[in-house]
This record gives structure tokens, C-alpha cells and sequence, in this order.
């Protein structure tokens, strides 16, 4: 029924373009115009259904012969793609999870490095290391409502104090953790380290080992400073001069006397 309909309206178009060229309305020429557009047309509409159809036969073929177009199942292209990013995904939680082994610090462990700087860079260093290494909480000043409290001796010998969660006082009792001074950028201050670092710093800084557990060169004390030695007492020279002088008198007194002992002699003597 469609073909004899699109038959039927060809034939009147091709009735209408003979009785307008009959007519005289429109040229051979225009008419021959009309028919190329129409050509030309008619081949762009047939490319473009075309185009339409080539996805869609190689979706079709591709879903028949087992093969998915963006190769998620196959062995060669994007599977193995996806499953390398699995395994590299893999690893990277197995390294957030802990199972991977954990790479030393290499700033907590070059002592020979710390030696060899001067004590102010030695500070920024080691501070740098507390920042992230420290297991206790910084800004802490109140404790909270599980926390404990951890006393210890300073190296000048006064009592301190830390407010450590209860996992945190369970390491330092078992010689896990130790409390470390270090020179903070208000001064010296303690923290919570674990042991390795904590005993780095104690090769460089033997004094900043506060509290080990089992650990023999933990809390010292600082040696008191020596007093001053009063300066010797100078000999007054004002003294010795008056001393002197008054010895000056006293021989010219008697050398005085002498002469005038010695005269009066003479003088007897003559008479």
C-alpha cells in the first residue's frame, strides 16, 4: 500500500512538472534544476541512514560474537588495563592498611646527621620529627574524659605532668613509648615518642630522655652549676701608703732625736 501511495505521488509530481513546463510557467531548464536537487537530496537522506545504521550492526555483532565493544571481559586490551589499576589499587591499601611494611624515618634514625649539626638546626630537625611522631595530643591542656595523667621528673629535677589517652599510658608502661623533651618554639617541651626515636634523640641530647621504661639513662638530672668564687680582696694601697708615710715620721722623729742627743754630748764635752 506505501509503495503504490510514494508511486502515486511521483507520478503527480511528474503530471505537475509537465503541465507547468506545458504551460509555460517554468523552463526545461528549471525543471532539469529541480530534478538534480532532488537527486541530491535523495542520496544525502540514504548516507546519513547509513551512517545511523553502522553503530548499531557493530554493536549488534560484537554483542553476537561474545566480545563487549569496550573490552572489559577480554584478555588483551582494556581488561588488562583494569586490572593492573586493580592491583595498583590493591597495594595502595594494603600500604594505608598496615600491611605493608612501614619505611623507616630517616630523620629519626641519622643520628650521625643530628651530631653534626649545630644545636639550632638540630632543633628545627628534631622538632619536625616530634610534629609528626609524637602520640600524645599537642593543644591538649585539660584531659579529656578517659584520658590519664603521666608524671615525670623535668632534668632539673621538678615534677611535670602529660594527659595521654589510656592506649597511650599503656605503651609508655610497657617501654613501648617514652616521654622526650625537645625544643619546641616556646622553649623546651615534652612529649610522647615512640621508643626508637625517642632514643635517637637521647644519643644526641642525653638529658631529653625523660621516662623509659627499663631504660637506665632515662631521668637524669641535670648537674647543679658551680657556685662563683668570690674574687680575692685586693691589699688596700691606701693603707700601705699611710703605713709608710707614718714610718717615715716616726724614723725622721728619731733621727731627729738622735742629733740632738749627739749635739747635747758634744756640747759637754767641749766644756
Amino acid at each position: 500500500m506505501g509503495s503504490r501511495t510514494h508511486w502515486k505521488g511521483n507520478s503527480e509530481m511528474l503530471d505537475l512538472k509537465a503541465k507547468l513546463a506545458a504551460a509555460g510557467v517554468v523552463s526545461a531548464k528549471q525543471v532539469e534544476e529541480f530534478d538534480e536537487k532532488e537527486a541530491k537530496a535523495k542520496e544525502e537522506k540514504s548516507r546519513r541512514a547509513n551512517e545511523r545504521k553502522k553503530p548499531q550492526q557493530s554493536r549488534h555483532n560484537s554483542q553476537r560474537s561474545g566480545q563487549p565493544k569496550r573490552g572489559g571481559g577480554s584478555n588483551s586490551g582494556g581488561g588488562s588495563k583494569q586490572g593492573g589499576g586493580a592491583n595498583r589499587g590493591g597495594g595502595q591499601f594494603n600500604k594505608r592498611g598496615g600491611s605493608a611494611k612501614k619505611k623507616p624515618s630517616k630523620t629519626a634514625s641519622d643520628v650521625e646527621t643530628l651530631k653534626s649539626l649545630n644545636k639550632g638546626e638540630a632543633y628545627v630537625r628534631i622538632r619536625k620529627v616530634v610534629e609528626h611522631s609524637r602520640l600524645d595530643d599537642k593543644e591538649q591542656t585539660i584531659p579529656g574524659v578517659d584520658d590519664q595523667t603521666f608524671n615525670f621528673v623535668t632534668a632539673q629535677g621538678r615534677i611535670s605532668k602529660l594527659y595521654v589517652t589510656v592506649k597511650t599510658a599503656k605503651s609508655l608502661s610497657d617501654g613501648n613509648a617514652a616521654i622526650c623533651a625537645f625544643m619546641s618554639h616556646h622553649g623546651l617541651s615534652h612529649c610522647v615518642l615512640p621508643k626508637d626515636i625517642a632514643l635517637d634523640f637521647a644519643q644526641v641530647f642525653p638529658l631529653w630522655l625523660r621516662h623509659l621504661r627499663g631504660h637506665e639513662a632515662a631521668g637524669q638530672i641535670e648537674a647543679p652549676p658551680e657556685p662563683e668564687q668570690e674574687p680575692e680582696s685586693k691589699p688596700d694601697k691606701s693603707a700601705e701608703v699611710a703605713q709608710t708615710s707614718e714610718s717615715g715620721k716616726v724614723a725622721e722623729a728619731v733621727t731627729s732625736t738622735e742629733v740632738a742627743e749627739g749635739v747635747s754630748a758634744s756640747d759637754g764635752i767641749g766644756k
